[in-house]
């Protein structure tokens, strides 16, 4: 618990203090993190979603040959998209907000893949078991995008606002839109909404857990930041490095309500809260919410809208 509340919290504010602290943490970040990934290797959690989003899409996503995707948040090695595109033969665009991208740690997870599916999995590659062979082999970021029909795009804010209307047929991310600022997911959600084709489909994995419990597992509560008020949290958590929105279930639901979506599939995860003492400034909240620590939601836009 002392790494919780007197070492992560203090380090993340000095390093977001301008913009050269923030740029020196994330230059040291991504040489040590591609290191370590590397030494760690594919992790069977990270297997486990891809699955997750190749299910859903095969239940819920009309996805035919050259369609186009979004991944929101695309992080360190395109893992999401990488293992979506080796079931569907689309086109994808890769988006976010900075340039985290680590090769070699992606070099070692396609290499590790193989290991982790089941031959059922490995023969529903069919002809991507040679794209997967290309992957493996990629010397560069820019060698896997001309491989795979990638692209890549940065927005340092984070909008949407560039892209035009009804350009995708299926936007996704996992464990991204807790990090999203607060105070611009209304106009986000609504973009998505804009950017999405009639009838085309959101897949969202949302990781609702205190993202400092994360470094400190064994000593805090996977929702301990419910202790704690807005004030505090924002004066001695709340960085722009290590930044969580702590949005609950039932808020993501009204967002994706309020910009028009129709909800197709929920789920959701939980965790107990036992003797965990809530802060007042989140008892208004029902039981629900605040044991749900992960939530997977697929949303569709209306067919309707494509003769509005």
């Amino acid at each position: 618990m002392f790494r919780y509340y007197f070492v992560y919290p203090p380090a993340y504010k000095i390093l977001s203090a301008n913009r050269f602290t923030i740029q020196f943490y994330r230059t040291l970040g991504n040489k040590l993190g591609d290191r370590l990934k590397s030494q760690r290797g594919l992790s069977q959690n990270s297997v486990n979603q891809g699955r997750r989003l190749v299910r859903l899409l095969g239940e819920y996503a009309d996805v035919r040959d050259g369609a186009h995707f979004l991944e929101l948040g695309t992080g360190w090695v395109h893992w999401y998209s990488t293992f979506v595109r080796l079931f569907y033969n689309a086109n994808i665009t890769l988006f976010d907000v900075w340039d985290n991208r680590q090769i070699q740690a992606f070099r070692q997870f396609v290499s590790q893949l193989p290991d982790h599916l089941t031959e059922e999995e490995m023969a529903a590659l069919g002809p991507s078991i040679e794209l997967l062979h290309g992957m493996q082999r990629v010397n560069s970021f820019e060698e896997l995008y001309d491989l795979a029909n990638y692209r890549y795009v940065i927005d340092e804010h984070g909008s949407l606002s560039a892209f035009p209307d009804n350009a995708f047929d299926v936007l996704f991310s996992c464990a991204v839109f807790e990090h999203i600022d607060r105070s611009i997911l209304p106009e986000y959600v609504a973009d998505m909404h804009r950017i999405l084709k009639p009838g085309g489909v959101s897949i969202q994995i949302i990781d609702m857990g205190d993202h400092y419990h994360y470094l400190d597992p064994k000593n805090t509560h996977m929702k301990e930041y419910l202790r704690f008020s807005d004030r505090l949290w924002r004066l001695y958590f709340e960085n722009r490095i290590h930044y969580i929105n702590r949005v609950q279930a039932s808020e993501w639901l009204a967002l994706f309500q309020d910009a028009g979506f129709e909800l197709l599939h929920k789920e959701q995860f939980y965790t107990d809260i036992g003797p965990l003492k809530v802060h007042r400034d989140y008892q208004h909240f029902s039981e629900d919410d605040l044991r749900c620590h992960q939530l997977v939601v697929v949303h569709q836009k209306p067919h309707s809208e494509a003769r509005e």
